[in-house]
C-alpha cells in the first residue's frame, strides 16, 4: 500500500513517515522528526482510495530501565482504514493498517 499519510496533532505536531510493510497489507510509520512527548494525540490516517480515519492515541515515554534504555509507546498501535465506497465516504490523499 502506497501513499499513506499519518498526521499527529497534540503536544507534538507532525506528519509521520510511512512505508509499506510486505508481505502483508500493512504500513509502518515512524515518529516525526521531533522529540517524543507523552500525552494525548489525534492521529489522522489517509491514503488514496481509502476513507480518512481519525483516532485518539496515547503516547507514553517511561523512564529508562536498568539498562539505561527506554521504549516509547503509542496506544492503540494499529489503525485500520477502509476502502472508500463513493458516494458514501470522503477519500483520503487500499483495507490496510498502520503500525
Amino acid at each position: 500500500m502506497n501513499g499513506v499519510e499519518a498526521v499527529l496533532t497534540g503536544p507534538v505536531n507532525g506528519t509521520m513517515s510511512c512505508q509499506p510493510n510486505p508481505p502483508v497489507s500493512s504500513v509502518v510509520c515512524d515518529w516525526p522528526a521531533a522529540a517524543v512527548v507523552s500525552g494525548t494525540y489525534s492521529l489522522q490516517v489517509s491514503a488514496p482510495g481509502y476513507e480518512t480515519t481519525t483516532v485518539q492515541v496515547e503516547v507514553a515515554t517511561p523512564p529508562p530501565g536498568l539498562c539505561g534504555c527506554s521504549f516509547d509507546s503509542i496506544q492503540p498501535s494499529t489503525v485500520s482504514i477502509s476502502f472508500c465506497r463513493l458516494p458514501f465516504c470522503r477519500p483520503g490523499p487500499a483495507d490496510g493498517s498502520v503500525d
